[in-house]
């Protein structure tokens, strides 16, 4: 696994970016659907949906309902690839 900060950075900078509308979610399928979409991978990667690599993180804090200046600081609890669970340090 790749270091966890670019994907912070990415998210400030889409809030940053996005001054109307609902911040989060947009923030969020930025780095996710959008980002796959971008790649050409979507159909692999992006969601979860049937049929797709389930690779994701487990959140301790629910990144629709801390605010667009809060993103940055939602915990992570950990991650589960390849149907492994890896709790965060």
């Amino acid at each position: 696994m790749g270091d966890p900060q670019p994907p912070v950075f990415r998210i400030e900078v889409l809030c940053k970016t996005y001054r109307t509308g609902d911040v989060e979610v947009q923030a969020l399928r930025g780095v996710t659907i959008d980002a796959a979409w971008t790649l050409r991978i979507e159909h692999e990667v992006g969601s979860i949906a049937a049929g797709k690599r389930a690779d994701f993180c487990v959140l301790e804090d629910d990144p629709t309902e801390v605010g667009a200046e809060r993103l940055k600081d939602v915990r992570v609890w950990g991650t589960v690839q390849g149907g492994r669970v890896f709790p965060a340090a």
